[in-house]
């Protein structure tokens, strides 16, 4: 009976061990995708070995570039700054010129100036100008016709600002009065002030509390805030007579106007500076650098082309590693799938083992049960049937076990399984 039971354990053992076992190797790529695979990798190599290589090329252009660009700049550089003196030259000229010509418009429209603060400034401005410069013809006639135009300038200037002295004097004069009407209401009219020529005279009626001092302190403020106005102002009133003299009168304000309007002083002057003269254009370079300037730019636009070859060239080994990369996507993404169909088709399997493994020991227990259930029931002799049940039992428990534990670790370890 053991002899029966231990085949029937070895037998079930063999069995549960084939149905657990499966091989974890995970499944090649196809000979197909092996081939494209190596393609692509060939193609990668092949692309960042030209990417390499272009590189090379590309910095060898550059330097080589670098150096002619370099040395037409110092070919040209003699030429370039004999153009910028001329240019500059020419400037100057060409603004003595403008000025020559615009102190004769001027001088010609002297009796038509309208402001003369404007034409005041605008004359001493281009005499300001001219006078820097030595004397020539030209020069000199110009501010010769601006000179006679200066004296009527100034006449006219004169007479408008002796208008105005005498305006501000009247306005002075009014605002005296307005002040000590509003300062003494019950009094209105008791201070006149009057002027005469460049003196004012102010004069109080009545009698008014305050001391002598008071009245000339009254009459040294309105000559500090008369000053250039008036040549004198006395207060008469119930105290005395009180006065003083501004320390600037009228004639010494307009004097220091036209002083620095620069127009009271004569315009023909000679200055320091030579005469700016029309330049000669500088001459051509000589045949030997315009050659071998041809030669440079000729070598550099070579160079030029060559570098757009190389762009051209980095684009397409650009567009070879890109269709690399893509064609080596796609055999890992065909390669993962099959890997994943494979890892689903062992798992299952994997399950399918626990499932057995599960009914094994379910078949187990059964027969141990009916075994112990016919020996209870008188069926057949308890030792007889017991050892036989136990015997079958036992082999069908253990592979169960054995299956559902099988399968288990078989799972993880598909689960763990990476592709590559």
């Amino acid at each position: 009976m053991i002899h029966i039971a231990t085949r029937i354990l070895s037998c079930v053992v063999g069995v549960s061990l084939a149905l657990s076992g499966c091989s974890l190797t995970p499944p090649p790529r196809s000979p197909e995708d092996e081939r494209a695979l190596q393609r692509a990798r060939s193609q990668e190599r092949k692309a960042a070995a030209a990417r390499e290589q272009l590189q090379q090329e590309w910095q060898a252009t550059s330097s080589e570039l670098a150096r002619l660009q370099a040395e037409l700049a110092a070919l040209d550089s003699p030429q370039e700054a004999a153009q910028q003196v001329y240019r500059a030259q020419s400037l100057a000229f060409e603004s003595y010129e403008n000025t020559i010509q615009a102190a004769l418009a001027f001088a010609r429209s002297c009796d038509d100036q309208v402001d003369l603060d404007v034409a005041a400034e605008t004359g001493a401005s281009l005499a300001g100008a001219l006078a820097e410069y030595v004397s020539e013809p030209k020069r000199d006639e110009a501010l010769k016709a601006m000179e006679r135009c200066r004296p009527a300038l100034v006449k006219r200037w004169r007479k408008v600002m002796n208008e105005t002295v005498l305006e501000l004097q009247r306005d002075f004069a009014v605002a005296i009065e307005d002040v000590f009407d509003e300062n003494n209401p019950y009094s209105r009219g008791s201070l006149t002030a009057k002027t005469k020529g460049t003196t004012l005279n102010v004069r109080m009626r009545g009698n008014f509390e305050g001391r002598a001092r008071h009245s000339q302190e009254q009459v040294d403020m309105w000559c500090e805030s008369g000053s250039g106005l008036f040549t004198k102002i006395i207060l008469q009133n119930s105290q005395g007579t009180f006065s003083c003299k501004p320390d600037e009168g009228p004639k010494e304000l307009i004097a220091t106007i036209l002083e620095e309007s620069k127009v009271n002083t004569s315009w023909v002057v000679v200055g320091v500076q030579p005469t700016p003269s029309k330049p000669e254009p500088p001459p051509p370079a000589t045949p030997e650098v315009q050659e071998r300037r041809v030669e440079l730019l000729a070598a550099a636009r070579g160079l030029e082309s060559g570098a757009a070859q190389i762009d051209a060239r980095a684009s397409e080994i650009a567009q070879d590693e890109q269709q690399a990369r893509q064609s080596i996507e796609r055999v890992d993404l065909r390669h993962k799938a099959r890997g994943d169909e494979w890892k689903q088709t062992k798992i299952k399997r994997a399950s399918n083992t626990q499932i057995a493994g599960g009914v094994f020991v379910g078949i187990g227990g059964v027969v141990l049960l009916g075994t112990v259930g016919a020996s209870q029931a008188g069926v057949a002799e308890p030792g007889d049937l017991i050892p036989i049940g136990v015997g079958v039992s036992v082999p069908l428990v253990v592979t169960g076990v054995l299956l559902l534990v099988g399968g288990g670790v078989r799972k993880k370890r598909v689960q763990e399984v990476v592709f590559r």
